[in-house]
């Protein structure tokens, strides 16, 4: 009986999604979350059926995975319902950008940001492990941390530099006199961030194509389901990329070259990418489980751990490194997924998370109304919020919600600043045409 109820939740979801197909337009990043809570739930009820199965409830978890699955399952619907409350902006008019000098300036900021994290990794290499005899995420010095920060700072902030150069080549593409060639960097930029990326078998690799993807879809008001298409698969091909080498014995930049034939094999690499991509929904089941099964007060987080939780300072400012012991996780390599945390976090940072995500959609929802651009930043880091609380803790996972606070305040107090101006045109004009009656 469960499994039909299952089916019929799913049914109803995807019924919602085809008949609110043009958010692909209009909302773009809150329809790719709600495709990953419908393929989640998708994947959840297939491993009930035991037609699946997924590492994640096979190592730890609760004895009752069956349940724990279930509440996961209902869990994701309430989520796929509560979406309907972001719906607050209205994206159908094309991005113009009538900034076009700032958008060539923030492009070739973007690029000479780039060239110097990737020299400075490229200076930590042993370029025979890079061709062809690395290890897997395993490119670099592994001593690099130890011996100097850099290079792992710069190692760390390559993935989110390849992005910004592939969203800032989609955005100078949308402006109408836009530089050429300054794309045509970034976009190679792009393509080198994501080849790096794939040689160490990194799911980052689909960063930067996922990136190009929201802002031209931002960009242009017509063929919003055909670029989500083609996007999507463009990014389900490079995770696929990612995921097929890891096993293969291969590594660096020589593997490449087999990447296609072992996509082709279809049968190996496919459940793994279907599972690693909806992992977050296993990791709040045999998060459930731990909670279910915990006899009260043997787990406890200590109040500074929880209320530290929700800063927006680095660790080190806050004081945040310095209690990370008090973390309880899956496993050594598994993180205690934010919802579950905040199950075990009382009913008072229950209501903080949510006052936030209140915050943030209001605040996305002006930036909108006074930049379209501004508005798709926030809404897809806010979306990248509540995809990062299924499999991470609710720090890691609040980082783009504090990100997307941030410019939607930047965005309201520029519109602030432009204001008095135009209200003192406005006012000017009602003087003259008084003047003139």
């Amino acid at each position: 009986m469960d499994d039909v109820a299952i089916a019929l939740i799913i049914a109803a979801e995807l019924a919602v999604l085809l008949r609110q197909r043009r958010l692909a337009r209009s909302a773009p990043a809150l329809m790719l979350f709600r495709l990953y809570l419908v393929a989640a739930q998708a994947m959840a009820w297939l491993v009930r059926l035991d037609l699946a199965s997924h590492e994640m409830l096979d190592l730890y978890g609760g004895t009752d995975r069956d349940a724990d699955l279930l509440v996961a399952i209902v869990a994701a619907a309430v989520l796929f319902l509560a979406t309907r409350l972001l719906e607050t902006t209205d994206w159908r008019a094309p991005f113009q950008n009538h900034h076009a000098p700032a958008s060539t300036l923030v492009g070739g900021a973007c690029a000479t940001v780039w060239a110097a994290l990737f020299l400075t990794a490229l200076s930590t290499l042993d370029l025979e492990r890079l061709w062809a005899t690395s290890h897997y995420l395993d490119l670099t010095d592994p001593a690099i941390m130890t011996r100097n920060a850099l290079p792992g700072l710069a190692l760390g902030a390559l993935p989110l530099a390849g992005a910004a150069a592939a969203a800032m080549a989609a955005i100078l593409i949308a402006t109408p006199r836009h530089s050429r060639p300054l794309a045509a960097l970034l976009l190679l930029q792009a393509a080198v961030t994501t080849i790096w990326l794939l040689a160490a078998h990194s799911r980052a690799a689909a960063l930067a194509p996922a990136a190009f993807t929201f802002f031209a879809l931002v960009r242009n008001g017509r063929g919003g389901a055909g670029r989500l298409t083609a996007g999507g698969l463009a990014i389900l091909i490079a995770l696929a990329g990612a995921l097929a080498g890891r096993n293969s014995g291969e590594h660096g930049l020589g593997s490449l070259a087999h990447l296609p034939e072992q996509i082709a094999r279809t049968g190996e690499w496919a459940p793994r990418l279907a599972g690693n991509v909806t992992e977050g929904i296993f990791a709040v089941a045999a998060g459930i489980g731990e909670w279910r099964a915990a006899t009260s007060g043997a787990i406890s987080f200590p109040d500074r751990y929880v209320w530290l939780s929700f800063s927006p300072m680095p660790s080190a400012i806050d004081g945040f490194a310095h209690i990370l012991d008090a973390q309880v996780r899956l496993h050594a390599f598994a993180p205690m997924p934010g919802y579950v945390e905040l199950a075990w976090f009382g009913p008072v940072s229950q209501l903080a998370f949510i006052a936030l995500i209140a915050s943030a959609v209001r605040m996305s929802a002006r930036a909108a109304r006074m930049s379209t651009l501004c508005g798709a930043v926030t809404s897809m880091l806010l979306m990248a919020c509540l995809y990062l609380m299924a499999a991470y803790p609710v720090r890691t996972a609040l980082k783009p919600l504090w990100l997307s606070l941030a410019l939607s305040t930047a965005a309201t107090i520029a519109a602030g600043w432009r204001s008095p101006v135009s209200h003192m045109r406005t006012r000017q004009a009602d003087d003259a045409a008084r003047h003139r009656l």
